[in-house]
């Protein structure tokens, strides 16, 4: 759907797709309580501005999750589980909303759970939970790429597949209140340096005053 306002997409499941489930280029339209399951290539890609993508399921997908290439746009309240060999959400557009999302990643290539961009700059990420389970070492529950002005907070990022929790090269992060946790003693990357050692990220790293490095146990 494309060239459009107002525009709507509820209630439905879509099963087995080869390529996009959902691909919106609208405005002010909204994606909500859709069940997207079994399918390969992005399963929904969002262009335009000021879309809502709330309480949808994408499950057993082989292939990105979500592809935000729409600004001003709000992703809320979905699960995004048994993502294999893709991103669970990319984010490509500025000052956007994701809050309260599970997003589940495994597979053994490199991929993100959130992958911000340098386009998505002054982006929330707030009362998120994600879990990456992807064996490949190089693969982030959220890398941040160059994107300026990013705020996290009230997240729980967890690697349980040995990788970084957290991978910024944005000096710039807005950040507390998270859980940042990987199976390996090196659970984080910022602006060129490793972490293994939660006092000295909290002494280089400005924020996360009230913030955690525990294994949060999720199954």
């Amino acid at each position: 759907i494309g060239n459009s306002i107002n525009s709507e997409i509820t209630g439905n499941e879509i099963i087995g797709t080869i390529g996009y489930a959902i691909n919106l280029g609208t405005t002010n339209s909204v994606v909500s309580n859709n069940l997207i399951r079994n399918g390969q290539g992005t399963a929904v890609q969002l262009s335009g501005s000021e879309l809502s993508f709330i309480n949808n399921i994408i499950q057993d997908h082989s292939g990105n999750g979500i592809s935000l290439n729409a600004s001003n746009s709000t992703i809320y309240g979905n699960r995004v589980i048994g993502i294999d060999h893709g991103y669970g959400l990319e984010i490509n557009s500025s000052n956007n909303s994701i809050y309260n999302n599970y997003i589940n990643i495994f597979g053994d290539l490199s991929y993100d759970g959130i992958r911000i961009n340098s386009g998505g700059a002054s982006s929330q990420v707030i009362f998120n939970t994600i879990k990456v389970e992807n064996s490949n070492l190089e693969s982030n529950a959220i890398f941040i790429n160059s994107a300026s002005d990013i705020l996290i907070k009230n997240n729980v990022f967890y690697n349980e597949g040995g990788g970084y929790s957290i991978y910024s090269n944005d000096s710039s992060l807005d950040k507390d209140n998270n859980n940042f946790f990987s199976t390996s003693e090196v659970w984080g990357y910022y602006n060129g340096l490793q972490y293994d050692d939660f006092a000295l990220w909290l002494n280089d790293t400005e924020g996360d005053e009230n913030s955690f490095n525990v294994n949060p146990y999720l199954i």
